[in-house]
């Protein structure tokens, strides 16, 4: 069955070119430019990840696979979206919805300019994929058969220490709190600009609780995003997917100029803003 993502609409079908070229000429770009290497030894993602309590889940290691899982789910959307594959909405869904969390949560731990703030996203951060491995690693150590996935006692006990101390700092957001503060931080740095307003700064908000909630809905296989409001005739499609699709890859935008910016040498400890743009770029 085709979907309708209403792009009979000509302001529909640009916004979703324009997604694409942002994808193209920016996203992965900056991904390529940011490659696998570590932080070197001054700059601020070094910073943050020695500040927090050591063990196997370090900020470095949690935010890569981020970058790389936004990177891979917007770039899979863009070649089934250019390339006309037959596929269903939970699958373009559920694509989004990873790309929507990858880019929240660098964007939450890097983008702020206070330092402080920085350090403490960043805990919280490390901190819930730490406490979500435990759970892992618990259901692992009660298997029977399973025996090569069995973490061995020393590991886990291991892991637990960081898990303690990491949550010394409290407990840890989930995913919709992360997301809800990667809007807000950057709804505030667009509203300091002369061309936002406050009310740009709260239909970012707005886009992102919606976004979240929606694109979770669906990949929860849950049925009420159906009965949402939606752009074209398909019921499937709530809301209005080139738009929900161009916020994404701009925060995914904003994600890989954070990382970018906080690798670089002598940015430990800086106050300075991120850029929000790599080069000059013209609106769709």
């Amino acid at each position: 069955m085709a979907i309708d993502m209403g792009l009979d609409d000509p302001e529909a079908m640009k916004t979703l070119t324009w997604a694409v070229r942002i994808i193209d000429e920016t996203v992965d770009r900056l991904r390529d430019e940011i490659g696998s290497t570590g932080p070197s030894d001054d700059s601020e993602v070094y910073r943050l990840a020695r500040a927090l309590p050591p063990g196997q889940m370090s900020l470095d290691r949690s935010i890569f696979a981020a970058a790389d899982a936004a990177r891979g789910a917007l770039d899979q959307i863009r070649d089934i979206l250019r390339n006309n594959i037959p596929t269903s909405p939970i699958v373009l869904q559920a694509l989004l919805r990873s790309a929507l969390v990858g880019s929240g949560r660098i964007t939450f731990a890097l983008f702020p300019a206070d330092p402080s703030t920085r350090l403490q996203n960043a805990r919280s951060l490390v901190a819930q994929e730490s406490n979500s491995f435990m759970r892992a690693l618990d259901a692992y150590a009660k298997f029977k058969q399973l025996l090569g996935a069995r973490p061995d006692d020393h590991y886990r006990a291991s892991a637990q220490q960081q898990n303690d101390e990491l949550l010394k700092g409290g407990k840890p957001f989930g995913d919709g709190a992360v997301l809800t503060g990667a809007a807000e931080v950057i709804g505030a740095a667009l509203a300091a600009a002369p061309e936002y307003s406050d009310e740009n700064k709260q239909i970012l908000r707005e886009h992102v609780i919606w976004l979240w909630n929606t694109y979770s809905g669906a990949a929860h296989t849950y049925a009420w995003p159906r009965l949402l409001p939606r752009s074209g005739q398909d019921r499937r499609v709530p809301g209005d997917f080139p738009g929900d699709f161009f916020m994404v890859t701009v925060t995914a935008h904003v994600a890989m100029l954070s990382l970018q910016s906080r690798l670089q040498p002598g940015s430990a400890n800086t106050t300075a803003p991120v850029p929000l743009w790599s080069e000059p770029t013209e609106s769709p």
